[in-house]
């Protein structure tokens, strides 16, 4: 379960900054998965918004600079794979990267590779521990936001 390392644009390693609230999109349909990240969540220094539908975070992706995005693999709506593919798009047009974590319940032999090539940097198993959460915030935490 590795993870690519954070980049930016011109494919430099990022460093952690300070400053702003790190920018996270939650695509979540389970209450109970939003509730314990919500609680996971609750003290480190992030802007966190959830998503209920692969759809409307696609959409809210088209107008919002978020610095991460975690995304359930089995999302309603536009599944996990299909939302990342049209997030994929619209950034190689507008020219910008936001990292996406995989979330997933049930992974299976493989899925790391899988997992790259659908353009996710790694994937998480739910239910997630709160050190792994703060680690992937920390890798992903671009120039300018507040360390987690």
């Amino acid at each position: 379960m590795g993870c690519r390392p954070a980049t930016s644009a011109a494919g430099t390693t990022q460093a952690i900054g300070i400053g702003r609230q790190l920018r996270v999109l939650a695509a979540e349909n389970n209450k109970t998965n939003r509730l314990v990240l919500r609680r996971m969540s609750k003290k480190l220094n992030i802007a966190l918004r959830f998503f209920t539908d692969g759809s409307q975070t696609v959409e809210v992706c088209a107008t919002f600079q978020a610095d991460l995005i975690l995304m359930d693999i089995s999302i309603r709506g536009l599944d996990g794979k299909e939302a990342t593919n049209l997030i994929r798009k619209g950034e190689a047009e507008a020219g910008h990267h936001v990292p996406i974590v995989a979330l997933t319940v049930h992974p299976n032999p493989g899925d790391n590779a899988s997992v790259l090539d659908s353009g996710w940097e790694c994937y998480i198993i739910k239910f997630l521990r709160k050190t792994l959460l703060l680690r992937y915030l920390r890798e992903h935490c671009p120039v300018g936001a507040a360390t987690p």
